[in-house]
């Protein structure tokens, strides 16, 4: 595994654009350029096409009502370019978050008109493609570089699925970088499939991290 280098823009605490950040109780929605609160949308959806460079990130449906009868269908790419699609039943004056993550978000659509006024944001955090390890290099040995002027804390996760089959359900935190916000060193000593980035969403984004993984003997 030759070096990789992630470079991981700071994401904005309950946003669906880049250059917008809103409040838990303002999340919002950018619609053909301009900021909405999306209120009993049709049943032809609308379509944000709102891209998060780099990362992916879960979706949010936030109501103070009771939209539970409404479906939504959330359809959008990944970080690797691969086509994602989830639907998420309506909340109950709370909040409901997709298990599927997205880079670029191209189209939500609801079944049912929801019948009370809900708003669209992001789950907490933004998480970086996965990247393989050879597990088969002896003896393993993976270096992980975090660097980062940032608070905005980031964990290293590993996970011994094959993350380009499935979505990995069994992920595991890095012993020693987990949550850290000052630039830090460490390493794999023992075999893992796959490895990312984790990185939490903040209200005053700052410049990017950037996260390298090098594998010894790689070639």
């Amino acid at each position: 595994m030759r070096p990789i280098a992630i470079t991981f823009p700071i994401p904005v605490v309950n946003s669906v654009s880049a250059t917008q950040s809103f409040t838990a109780s303002s999340q919002g929605v950018l619609l053909n350029g301009s900021l909405s609160i999306v209120a009993k949308v049709s049943t032809q959806g609308y379509s944000p096409n709102v891209t998060f460079p780099g990362i992916q990130r879960t979706l949010t449906i936030t109501s103070t009502g009771n939209i539970s009868t409404s479906t939504f269908t959330i359809t959008g790419i990944d970080v690797r370019g691969q086509a994602v699609s989830t639907t998420l039943t309506g909340p109950n004056g709370a909040t409901a978050t997709t298990t599927a993550e997205f880079a670029q978000v191209t189209a939500i659509t609801v079944g049912t008109t929801a019948s009370s006024t809900f708003t669209v944001g992001t789950g907490a955090t933004g998480s970086s493609v996965w990247v393989k390890g050879d597990s088969f290099t002896a003896p393993f040995s993976v270096t992980v570089a975090v660097s980062t002027v940032t608070t905005a804390p980031i964990t290293i996760q590993d996970t011994p699925q094959d993350a380009n089959s499935v979505v990995p359900t069994n992920i595991y935190n890095h012993p020693t970088l987990a949550t850290v916000t000052v630039s830090a060193e460490s390493s794999y000593t023992s075999p893992v499939q796959y490895m990312r980035a984790i990185i939490t969403a903040t209200s005053n984004p700052a410049t990017a991290s950037v996260v390298t993984f090098i594998q010894a003997g790689g070639g």
